[in-house]
């Protein structure tokens, strides 16, 4: 197959996936989602060396930057009335590191290491500081309704996590073995654009709202301003040596975390500020890896 036909063959089954479930808006499923989430995740983490994690002051102005790209959009879409905008743009902005940004990391020649890091630590924070940050921006507490979402989260989290560690200690090699499984967890992707799109379609047609397409775009725009200030902060903070590892690290988003965080906490319609970041964010890694590639064949010829 030519690679450039290859290349398309992600992306092409993406919007295939996500144009299906807009058309089949009854096959709306929030519990499909959640346990392809809970198998991508345990994937990750079968495959994560943790002895390659090192924490350094850069990751602390990373995480400090994720936390301000969902709670500053946040308050100031609301300040304006704008309360599905602003529910979309805090779980595009908190999401944390993506799976996949110390292998992209790796393709751009950087250290991976440091990205690893990253996503160790806001993957690990993030989600557990999300119940008591829901009830902060609420601006009401209920026991009833904190503990219920922190124990959520756990199991979301923490079983696949748990699973994934008493494999390692009985089975070793299975660091390897996951290392094979990244098309399963691309399908597994893929059933779950199709299930999050059916319930993005069956919300906004329940609306019976002609708002709904200026709704749709609006979302569009601002999960698009949300990655390019990801990206330029995160390279701005980075500092000598490690500027493109910052970038990455803040730009590039576990966004199937807070798609099914946000179809549960909040609507479908704030799912889809994660999910158009996804085409945002995969957007600039093809181009990061397009303009790495040219560079290095120029070397090569001018060598």
């Amino acid at each position: 197959m030519p690679k450039s036909l290859h290349a398309l063959l992600k992306p092409g089954a993406m919007l295939v996936a996500m144009g299906a479930g807009a058309a089949l808006p009854d096959m709306h499923n929030v519990l499909v989602i959640r346990y392809c989430l809970m198998a991508m995740l345990f994937i990750m983490f079968l495959q994560i060396r943790f002895n390659d994690v090192n924490l350094q002051r850069g990751h602390l102005r990373i995480l400090a930057l994720n936390f301000a790209m969902g709670i500053v959009p946040f308050l100031l879409l609301t300040g304006i009335k704008q309360n599905n905008l602003a529910l979309a743009a805090f779980w595009t902005g908190i999401a944390p590191t993506a799976t996949a940004a110390p292998v992209v990391m790796g393709f751009l020649g950087g250290k991976v290491s440091f990205v690893l890091s990253g996503f160790v630590l806001t993957n690990a924070l993030i989600p557990l500081s999300l119940p008591l940050l829901l009830v902060a921006l609420s601006g009401h507490f209920s026991w009833s309704h904190f503990l219920p979402s922190l124990w959520n989260i756990i199991q979301l989290i923490g079983m696949p996590l748990c699973l994934a560690c008493i494999i390692r200690l009985v089975q070793p090699q299975s660091v390897a073995f996951a290392k094979r499984l990244k098309g399963l967890s691309f399908a597994l992707w893929v059933i779950m654009l199709f299930y999050i799109a059916a319930d993005a379609s069956h919300f906004i047609r329940s609306q019976d709202d002609a708002g709904s397409l200026a709704s749709f775009l609006a979302i569009a725009a601002v999960s698009f301003v949300i990655c390019v200030l990801n990206f330029l902060l995160g390279y701005a903070v980075g500092g000598k040596g490690l500027r493109r590892e910052s970038s990455q690290t803040l730009g590039q988003k576990n966004t199937s975390l807070t798609i099914y965080l946000a179809l549960i906490y909040a609507n479908p319609l704030a799912a889809l500020g994660p999910t158009f970041y996804v085409f945002w964010h995969n957007a600039w890694n093809a181009l990061q890896l397009y303009l790495h590639a040219r560079k290095n064949n120029n070397d090569t010829t001018t060598a």
